[in-house]
């Protein structure tokens, strides 16, 4: 059982958008709704299929929240079912019965001083219909799914950064390296990402089935070259080590001195030869690379059969589940790409729901974070009158609602300005909050609102998600066979004998609690029957789509019992033994091997009987979610331009770089959190104007730039990644994972940012779709931050998804708080420094604020020059002034004058880039 419980939550498909457009996407699924499919049946999941496609990303599936796996099956290849198609012709329609089952446990927070245990519940989200084997066998290029074993064919690390002639990848060494002082001498390269093999033990392994050097190897694979056979000592065998410090490869079996010289093996490298004479053929170069720089490439424990590991695989919200399958019906042309997702807990989910709803009686306000407006609420049509000044009257007429609706604070903070108005208390009225919603209310007879609604405060509610507001149980007791009675009587595809043959079924559908809520909920045509046409246009309404979404029902499994469950509905499919229907026995064997629980219920503890309770899982995913209006800044949209910029450097030539820069939107000096940090002691008022003045000279709090030769910068410090993935910045962001683990994985890694210690260095990765789902790093990352703001790009600005996730990330108050303690921190630094020759750091020097602005300002732009400029400008004021002393404490009652020279003579003669200007511009701050 897994131990911890799931902090994040995430989409399976990647949509971003709101929640109540999240739901609304579900409808125009072509196979199924919850909680009745396009047949009728009882459907326990969603899809996601070609209806969805373009408001969702079909290329990955993603885990929905923090969990273990504990089953799954890949199928080798697809099964096969055969078909007839309308003119009676038989075709073979693949069908993937790969999926996934993870557990999940959810729990309330605590209450500070109360010693009982929070209401938790297990549950499960199953992800049905996945690739086959084949698809990642035949293309290594397809991200493996993140809870794969290690398999036994090694591979290259992608993380690995070794260079040779230009290439990146792990270096071949001539002899086992046991010792890292002296290390081998490297005679070749692998590429990231190669397959090799290796033998032996130890931290270096000897790779097996390679014949020599890349630059050895011959057009068909042969090695060649001669050596000569004096330099050579006998190892054992016919294996030879190298006694010369670097021993020729000759192209030919002489040492005349036209032979050409192809390469050079050095001493200690171990080799075969062959022949008789001075130089002989050389047949192999033994080779060893390091064991921890390779990694075998995941697969599945086992192919075609259910999988239920001994020991759950930990994985994380967000993290690749794998990808979508072909299932083809035989109504279907062509195989379809569907992705069947589906929730579900075998606990009382009564009894858990009871005990949440009165936990958070005592849960902390703050906690209330979604609004209730009740049915019946007023929406007043939008005038273009309407203002701060002149707001819509709580008296005004306007159009009830017709059904619930509850918004997340995120949705309603995220309206624009004009969307939103304010009215304060009066002493005989409470204060108003007035939002305009477009689209999202539904009137009684089903029509979509627009317009004013009224919260007043204090009294309009707001919910904490673990009251569960709107949440309903339904007990379902229909049989299939009844669903499907009736879907096929509100479709009309029933004849006047059929009709009374089957009205007992029909009735006792229509009669079921399911039906009857549903009835409800969906607008049903004038005839009381609820047809799947009827349902999908129900569930493109926002609130209507909410409603349906809370419906927690508890029913059997679709993936409970074998093909014999489905005869009962043989008399109304037409199959009989004298008139069968070859497309309903295939598709029934077809259901029979989709199911696994029995293969997976006894040892999860499932009930036997497969009855348990359903959620929606969008509905369920996004009541938890923290609903960041502007997550993995996906608000921050086209603001990247272009910016071009010419390194100049001395016996070099001007590089010209090209690459994306937002100059973001706040500056240091309204950061909220100064009074706090003054309070606190982690900062002087003296330091809170420094810092202010300087990083005026510097980025907003959100800037985010890749147009020089690091891969980019960040922040009001703009801390740099270097372009090998190391810097400042990701050690910023490695820091703020230990201090904030929760808002790490919320701000970066959900988002694709990750960051590593190496060798004792911070390292940051990114990974999304555009990169295959591999986490990247180093000169890919670098290229790949920078395409589409190269100089023959156009459309800007434009989006940087990457680096509007960054922007975000770092404008959260949290690093915010961080990136001013670093700032200061980094001043404390900068003033430690030394001018070179003098024993008084410059915090001797410089006791105004301005100076200290330009140690600093120097210190985070040209860390390397700050002591020889400051040396430089200490030997010219005492030039001008004769037997001043260098300790700047003996400068006694001129002082003050003596600083402000210095000042003078320092800030516009510092090396680095505009220090004329930077001075001027701190001059006029301090």
């Amino acid at each position: 059982m897994t131990e911890q419980s799931l902090k994040s939550w995430s989409h399976p498909l990647g949509d971003s958008s709101n929640p109540l457009v999240q739901l609304t996407n579900l409808a125009d699924a072509a196979g199924g709704y919850y909680p009745l499919g396009r047949n009728g049946f009882w459907h326990g999941g969603i899809h996601f299929d070609v209806g969805t496609d373009g408001k969702t990303d079909p290329s990955h599936v993603r885990c929905i929240a923090d969990g273990e796996v504990v089953a799954y099956r890949i199928d080798s290849e697809y099964p096969q079912s055969t078909f007839y198609n309308a003119s009676n012709e038989a075709f073979q329609a693949p069908f993937a019965t790969g999926f996934v089952l993870v557990r999940h446990r959810l729990q309330a927070p605590a209450i500070a001083g109360s010693e009982a245990a929070p209401p938790e519940l297990i549950f499960y989200s199953l992800y049905m219909h996945l690739q086959h084997w084949a698809a990642y066998r035949d293309d290594d290029s397809i991200a493996r799914p993140a809870f794969w074993p290690e398999g036994a064919e090694l591979r290259v690390k992608q993380t690995v950064n070794d260079t040779r002639a230009g290439r990146r990848g792990l270096n071949v060494r001539s002899r086992a390296n046991h010792n890292s002082a002296h290390p081998a001498p490297v005679i070749d390269l692998l590429e990231r990402g190669s397959k090799v093999t290796v033998s032996g033990e130890g931290t270096f392994r000897k790779l097996e089935g390679t014949r020599g050097p890349a630059w050895l190897m011959g057009e068909e694979g042969a090695l060649r070259g001669y050596l000569s056979f004096q330099h050579l000592e006998l190892i054992a065998g016919d294996l030879y080590r190298v006694k010369t410090t670097l021993l020729n490869v000759r192209a030919e079996p002489n040492s005349s001195a036209g032979t050409a010289i192809i390469g050079k093996l050095p001493k200690g490298a171990e080799v075969t030869v062959s022949g008789e004479g001075d130089f002989r053929k050389l047949e192999s170069v033994n080779q060893y690379v390091h064991f921890g720089s390779l990694e075998g490439q995941p697969e599945p424990q086992a192919r075609d059969a259910v999988v239920v590991p001994a020991a759950p695989a930990a994985i994380k919200a967000g993290a690749l589940i794998g990808h979508i399958g072909d299932t083809q019906d035989a109504k279907d042309t062509r195989p379809q790409r569907r992705l069947h997702l589906e929730v579900f807990s075998g606990q009382n989910v009564q009894t858990f729901i009871n005990n949440s709803r009165d936990w958070a009686k005592d849960l902390p306000a703050s906690g209330k974070t979604w609004l209730k407006f009740a049915k019946g609420t007023t929406v007043i049509a939008h005038q273009d009158s309407f203002s701060a000044s002149h707001p819509p009257s709580p008296t005004a007429a306007g159009t009830p609602t017709g059904t619930d609706l509850i918004l997340p604070k995120s949705l309603l903070s995220g309206l624009r300005a004009e969307y939103k108005i304010q009215v304060p208390a009066t002493s005989s009225e409470k204060a108003r909050n007035w939002y305009r919603l477009e689209g999202l209310f539904n009137s009684a007879e089903f029509a979509s609102l627009d317009g004013w609604v009224c919260e007043e405060v204090g009294v309009t509610p707001w919910v904490n998600p673990w009251a569960w507001e709107g949440f309903e149980l339904i007990y379902n007791d229909s049989t299939p066979r009844e669903e499907l009675a009736y879907s096929m009587c509100a479709a009309q595809e029933l004849n006047d004998e059929q009709l009374v043959r089957y009205q007992p079924w029909i009735e006792q559908a229509t009669k079921g609690p399911l039906h009857k809520r549903l009835h409800d909920l969906v607008p049903d045509g004038t005839d009381g029957m609820l047809t799947s046409d009827e349902l999908q246009a129900g569930l493109h309404l926002p609130a209507v789509a909410q409603s349906v979404s809370r419906l927690i029902i508890h029913y059997e499994s679709e993936w409970f019992g074998g093909s014999q469950k489905w005869d009962p509905l043989d008399d109304l499919l037409g199959h009989s033994g004298s008139t069968p229907n070859p497309n309903w026995v295939a598709s029934k064997e077809r259901m029979g091997k989709l199911g696994w629980w029995s293969d997976v219920a006894p040892g999860l503890g499932l009930p036997g009987s497969g009855e348990v309770y359903h959620f929606h899982p969008i509905g369920l995913t996004v009541r938890f979610d923290k609903q960041d209006a502007c997550a993995c800044g996906c608000c921050l949209g086209k603001v990247f331009s272009r910016y071009r910029w010419v390194r100049v450097r001395a016996n070099h030539p001007d590089t010209t770089y090209y690459g994306p820069v937002y100059h973001g939107t706040k500056k240091l000096d309204s950061f909220s959190g100064w009074a706090d940090l003054v309070a606190a002691g982690k900062a002087t008022d003296d330091e809170r104007q420094i810092v202010i003045a300087m990083s005026s000279n510097e980025g907003a709090l959100d800037a985010v730039q890749a147009w020089d030769w690091q891969t980019l910068s960040a922040g009001a410090m703009q801390k740099t990644v270097t372009p090998e993935g190391f810097g400042e910045l990701p050690q910023q962001i490695y820091e703020f994972k230990d201090e904030n683990p929760d808002l790490y994985d919320d701000l970066f890694s959900q988002c694709g940012w990750t960051v590593e210690k190496e060798n004792g260095k911070s390292r940051i990765y990114y990974s999304s779709p555009e990169t295959g789902g591999r986490n990247i790093t180093g000169e890919e990352l670098y290229n790949f931050i920078k395409l589409g703001f190269q100089q023959a790009d156009s459309g800007f600005p434009k989006e940087s998804k990457p680096l509007a996730s960054i922007a975000h990330a770092i404008l959260n108050d949290s690093f915010q708080s961080k990136q001013v303690v670093d700032f200061i921190g980094r001043m404390h630094t900068a003033l430690r420094k030394k001018p070179v020759g003098y024993s008084h750091a410059a915090s001797d020097f410089f006791k105004s604020r301005l100076g200290r602005a330009l140690v600093l300002d120097h210190d985070v732009n040209a860390p390397g020059n700050v002591v020889g400029d400051l040396k430089r400008a200490v030997d010219r004021l005492r030039q001008q002034h004769p037997g001043l002393s260098g300790d700047p404490n003996a400068w006694g009652a001129n002082r003050t004058q003596y600083e402000n020279e210095l000042v003078a003579i320092y800030g516009p003669a510092r090396h680095m880039h505009h220090a004329q200007e930077r001075y001027n511009h701190l001059r006029g701050l301090l």
